[in-house]
C-alpha cells in the first residue's frame, strides 16, 4: 500500500484551496458531472478541510467539517480509492468533531457508499433523495461523550437509560414499560421518531407530553420529521386524538398513513427513535415485547421494514378529512 498523509488545511490560503479544488473538481464536476455552481458553496470558507496527499504532496483525497459537525465533500482520486484514503479521512473528521465535544455527526451520504459509512456504525435516516442529479440518504453517527450532560426523562424504571449511549436489551411485559420508554425516547430524539401501529391506543398515544415532544422534535429542523402508518385511526379522529392534531397543524413534518394490503396483518408496534433505539410489543392485547435505546444494527433492520411499509403506505382517509 502507497504512503499517504493527511493534514487539516484553511480554504483561506490560496494554496490549500487550491489542492482541495484539484480533488473536488475531477472527482465532482469531472467524474460525476455535479454543475460548478453546485460544488463551491458559502460553507467552504467557515469549515475545516481536510487534504490528503501522497509522498510528494500531490493531493489525492480531501474531506470538509462544517461548524455544526456535518461531514461533507469527501472525496478520493480514483488510482488512490481502496487503498484505506477514505478511511483516514472519515476517522479523521470523526475524530475531531468527538475532541469539539460534538454528540452526533451528519453526512449526506451517495447512495452506492452507504455500506462504507455504515461500517463506521453510520446508520441511515429518511428516505432517499436527489441531489445533484445524483440518489443521496442522510447518514447520522452518534458520539459517547463521557462528559456529556444526561438527558432529562421522566421519573421510572428508565431513568438511567438514554438514547445513543445506553446499550442494554430490554425485555418487557408491563403496560407502564411502553409508556415510559415511548415518551423518553421521543424527549430524546433529535431527527425522527418512527411509529407502525395497529391502533392509536389512548393509554399509548394521548398523553399531552407525547404531543409536546413530538411536536419540539418536528419543529427542531427541516430534517426533523414524525412519521406514523396507523392501521385504523377511525377511533383516535373521533376522540379528537393530540398526535392526529398535530399531523394537521404541521402536516409537512408529521405524517399519518395506512399500510398497502401485505402489511395489514402485522400487528406488532414498532416504534424507532433516531435511528439507534427502538420499542417492539409483539401483538396488541399482550404486553411482550423488548426495547433498547443504542443498538443501531438491530434498529437499522427495523428501520428497513418500515421503509418499506411506508413505501407501500397510503395517505389516511380518515385523517385528511378530519383535516378538511
Amino acid at each position: 500500500m502507497a504512503a499517504f498523509r493527511l493534514r487539516w488545511v484553511a480554504w483561506s490560503h490560496s494554496a490549500d484551496r487550491d489542492a482541495l479544488g484539484l480533488v473536488r473538481r475531477r472527482v465532482f464536476i469531472e467524474e460525476q458531472q455535479v454543475p460548478e455552481e453546485l460544488e463551491w458553496d458559502e460553507h467552504d470558507s467557515v469549515s475545516d478541510h481536510l487534504l490528503a496527499e501522497d509522498e510528494h504532496g500531490t493531493p489525492i483525497g480531501c474531506a470538509r467539517l462544517l461548524p455544526d459537525f456535518h461531514i461533507g465533500r469527501m472525496a478520493v482520486l480514483p488510482p488512490w480509492r481502496g487503498q484505506g484514503v477514505g478511511t483516514r479521512l472519515l476517522e479523521q473528521a470523526i475524530s475531531r468533531s468527538r475532541e469539539r465535544g460534538a454528540e452526533a455527526v451528519a453526512l449526506c451520504a451517495q447512495t452506492h457508499a452507504q455500506p462504507f459509512y455504515q461500517r463506521f456504525g453510520f446508520v441511515s435516516e429518511g428516505l432517499p433523495y436527489m441531489d445533484a442529479g445524483i440518489p443521496h440518504r442522510d447518514m447520522r453517527l452518534r458520539l459517547v461523550s463521557p462528559t456529556a450532560v444526561p438527558v432529562e426523562g421522566p421519573p421510572g424504571e428508565f431513568a438511567g437509560h438514554h438514547l445513543g449511549q445506553t446499550h442494554a436489551a430490554l425485555r418487557l411485559d408491563r403496560r407502564r414499560h411502553y409508556e415510559e420508554l415511548l415518551l423518553r425516547m421521543a424527549q430524546q430524539a433529535t431527527h425522527q421518531l418512527y411509529i407502525f401501529t395497529p391502533s392509536l391506543d389512548p393509554w399509548l398515544f394521548a398523553s399531552e407530553a407525547l404531543q409536546r415532544a413530538c411536536f419540539d422534535l418536528a419543529r427542531r429542523s427541516r430534517r426533523s420529521h414524525v412519521f406514523l402508518v396507523v392501521h385504523d385511526t377511525r377511533t383516535a379522529v373521533q376522540q379528537g386524538s393530540r398526535l392526529i392534531e398535530l399531523a394537521k397543524n404541521l402536516s409537512s413534518y408529521v405524517q399519518i398513513r395506512n399500510p398497502g394490503e401485505e402489511h395489514r396483518d402485522d400487528q406488532r408496534t414498532l416504534i424507532i427513535a433516531d435511528q439507534c433505539g427502538y420499542i417492539l410489543r409483539r401483538a396488541p392485547g399482550r404486553y411482550e415485547g423488548e426495547a433498547d435505546f443504542n443498538n443501531p444494527r438491530t434498529t437499522q433492520r427495523h428501520l428497513e421494514y418500515f421503509q418499506r411499509v411506508w413505501q407501500y403506505a397510503t395517505p389516511d382517509p380518515y385523517t385528511r378529512s378530519y383535516i378538511l
